[in-house]
């Protein structure tokens, strides 16, 4: 039985005439990085920007709420599930490489585009390696690591409003900033391009090896985890990480949720953590930073339920 839309709104929601699916009652354990979370009431999977379209319009005259994922890899999904519509981004597959620019669909990861890049000896993205994310998310967040964002490299991106209206953002129109971007809760990337420069194959490969190596090192991929807790606190020399080191956090978990051992700023799921387990650890870690350093942690991952 869907928990969280009325018969009458399933009803409807399978009616659309779409390519793709729409599904109900979906586990998100299973869409997610930190595997843990409940179901979403309804999952859609659009095939095409037609799709999506058709998909949002109905969405938005039920009064459905809905959150594209990409690779599910910076959210926290609540045990009871997402109330409304996720819409899985995983078709938008498409991409293309002309001179120095690179366009892509939202749904690809980011690992390709990095892969395209170098193989061309195109450079500005290497610095993303290893990220577990897709392009979409990547500049709806403005994802980015050693002092670069993918903001930097970014020329245009073609989005849906809610209504479902089709949009181009052109580089410059609005600010991005640290971990946040101009787009608005409802609106959905379908493409975006970036722009390089041209560099050394050797250097660009170079630097897509210590960036993976880097995240190795941090403990991304020794367990399930949904990458960096904390946005670093502006203004201060000290990085989220090392205020969680700082005041003894590493190691500290709740039945199977725990902050990594190799990295403060990330809490990994070794075995079976509820989501309640896993957002039980994050509300320690706030607390604790915030009591032993005085310094007000923003978290970055984001919380669906």
């Amino acid at each position: 039985m869907i928990l969280g839309v009325s018969i009458n709104v399933r009803e409807t929601m399978q009616k659309i005439n779409i390519k793709g699916k729409i599904l109900f009652d979906v586990p998100l354990k299973d869409h997610t990085t930190l595997k843990a979370g409940g179901p979403a009431d309804i999952y859609a999977v659009p095939e095409d920007v037609y799709d999506l379209m058709l998909m949002m319009k109905a969405l938005t005259e039920c009064s459905i709420s809905y959150y594209p994922l990409g690779a599910g890899s910076n959210v926290l999904v609540t045990d009871s599930g997402f109330r409304g519509c996720i819409i899985d981004m995983s078709r938008f597959q498409n991409i293309s490489v002309r001179g120095l620019y690179i366009c892509a669909g939202a749904g690809i990861r980011l690992e390709r585009i990095i892969r395209e890049a170098a193989s061309r000896g195109l450079t500005g993205v290497e610095h993303l390696s290893g990220i577990p994310g897709t392009f979409g998310g990547a500049v709806v967040c403005n994802a980015g690591s050693f002092g670069q964002d993918i903001s930097a490299s970014l020329e245009w991106a073609d989005y849906f409003d809610s209504a479902g209206n089709l949009h181009r953002f052109h580089r410059g129109e609005s600010p991005f900033s640290y971990r946040h971007s101009p787009f608005h809760s409802g609106e959905v990337i379908i493409e975006a391009a970036v722009r390089l420069g041209i560099g050394s194959s050797a250097e660009i490969h170079s630097r897509i090896s210590r960036a993976r190596n880097e995240r190795e090192k941090r403990g991304h991929y020794s367990h399930p985890s949904a990458g960096s807790v904390f946005k670093n606190p502006p203004g201060f020399e000290i990085s989220a990480g090392q205020l969680a080191d700082q005041v003894g956090l590493k190691g500290f978990r709740i039945n199977d949720a725990m902050v990594s051992e190799k990295h403060g700023n990330i809490v990994v799921n070794t075995g079976h953590a509820s989501s309640s387990d896993i957002s039980r650890v994050i509300s320690v870690m706030h607390q604790r930073i915030l009591e032993e350093t005085g310094i007000d942690l923003e978290r970055e991952i984001i919380y669906l339920g």
